[in-house]
């Protein structure tokens, strides 16, 4: 065998043994990131967060308008439960600006369900078009917010995080 097709084997084999050694190794990456705990906060905020992904690409269907209705109804349900909890970030703002922190946190999520109370008049009232506006109101709303009361992980764009 000439050297260099022995060479070219010897890539290979190092290629596939890298690959499977990081096949090997993903699971126990997924589990750690599954293993952080979840607060009462973060709890509301996936199931607020589930509920708003499956309402967004049906909200402009009036045949849908039933489904719509109570996927609002869970997420204003779980708005107002989140009012009773402040977020984890809280914690690593300054001591004299947590208060502020807090009411500020409390404003946007009464916001969100005011938007949230409007949504449900509109999908009652067949206004799917005033109801599509107010559902991209309303991501452009939690964007914003999440920027500021959420904590993202180091190193992780985009998705992702406890919602807290």
């Amino acid at each position: 065998m000439s050297p260099l097709l022995r060479l070219h084997f010897m890539k290979q084999h190092y290629r596939f043994m890298a690959g499977a050694i990081a096949l090997a190794l993903a699971p126990l990456s997924v589990h750690a990131q599954e293993a952080a705990p979840k607060t009462p906060l973060a709890l509301r905020m996936a199931q607020m967060d589930t509920a708003f992904r499956a309402l967004r690409p049906q909200v402009a269907d009036a045949a849908k308008n039933d489904s719509s209705i109570k996927l609002v109804t869970k997420m204003e349900t779980n708005a107002k439960a989140a009012l009773a909890f402040e977020p984890t970030k809280k914690t690593q703002v300054a001591a004299d600006s947590q208060p502020a922190f807090a009411e500020g946190y409390q404003r946007e999520l009464k916001v969100m369900v005011g938007m949230l109370e409007r949504l449900n008049v509109a999908l009652k009232a067949n206004n799917n078009t005033g109801a599509a506006a107010l559902v991209d109101s309303m991501a452009a709303q939690q964007r914003a917010s999440h920027m500021v009361y959420r904590i993202r992980p180091a190193g992780r764009g985009g998705r992702g995080g406890s919602p807290n």
